[in-house]
């Protein structure tokens, strides 16, 4: 999937977010990033995405490397360069390679509780 145009790997990557059930709220952050990052793809004179790309956009926008090497990343920041992961890993594997998981009580599980001993 290197070879496909920035817009494409976005469409392609919102369909796969919706089969995964993100919440509506989620597509739209991602889909307003999306364009940000288009716009920087298009200040480089590319309509491709690489991660390098991606780290650059984060580098010129929040001063990215300068702050992580200083500890000062802020969560909105850090949420952007999740993004750019996520279109990276989308890009090279073709699915969504989850990270961090929402701690909800699963209503079908057929596994009783753990209980402390």
């Amino acid at each position: 999937m290197t070879d496909l145009l920035f817009q494409e790997l976005t469409q392609r990557l919102e369909k796969e977010l919706y089969r995964l059930h993100y919440t509506e709220a989620s597509i739209i952050q991602y889909r307003r990033m999306w364009k940000h990052i288009a716009t920087f793809l298009e200040r480089e004179d590319t309509d491709h995405f690489t991660e390098e790309a991606g780290m650059r956009f984060l580098d010129e926008q929040f001063n990215f490397f300068e702050l992580e090497k200083v500890g000062k990343l802020t969560q909105s920041i850090i949420n952007v360069f999740r993004i750019v992961r996520m279109l990276g890993d989308f890009q090279q594997h073709g699915s969504i390679l989850r990270r961090y998981y929402k701690q909800r009580e699963c209503k079908y599980s057929t596994n009783p509780p753990i209980q402390s001993i």
